[in-house]
């Protein structure tokens, strides 16, 4: 819980500078991570994500989650830019490794200019 805390409370610090961003989300050890996640830390950021949608849509111009595992790479790379698109109100991607996610963040933005 205290490390969800810890993501809000970043979050909204990034949503309350006057500019627009990009973001990745690196997870580390996420199969334990997505294991051992409790309940109520679910709930609390369902809840605060729906409440900030569209401060988020707003400022965010693209999520990306980096997971540190091939198996949920595969699990939410199909479905992924959907879901980003309705929990966080931006495009978003899943993908294995940061230069991955650096190197579609560019594209985007060369391709938005």
């Amino acid at each position: 819980m205290d490390d969800i805390e810890t993501y809000l409370s970043r979050f909204d610090e990034w949503l309350s500078q006057d500019k627009t961003f990009s973001l990745i989300l690196n997870q580390i050890d996420a199969e334990a991570a997505e294991a051992n996640r409790a309940e109520g830390s679910q709930k609390r950021e369902a809840e605060w994500l729906r409440q900030n949608k569209p401060r988020i849509a707003q400022r965010c111009d693209r999520i990306v989650m980096v997971l540190d595992s091939a198996i949920l790479v595969e699990k939410w790379q199909p479905i992924a830019p959907k879901a980003m698109e309705n929990m966080f109100g931006c495009s978003g991607r899943v993908f294995g490794s940061v230069s991955d996610a650096e190197q579609w963040i560019e594209e985007q933005m060369s391709l938005a200019s």
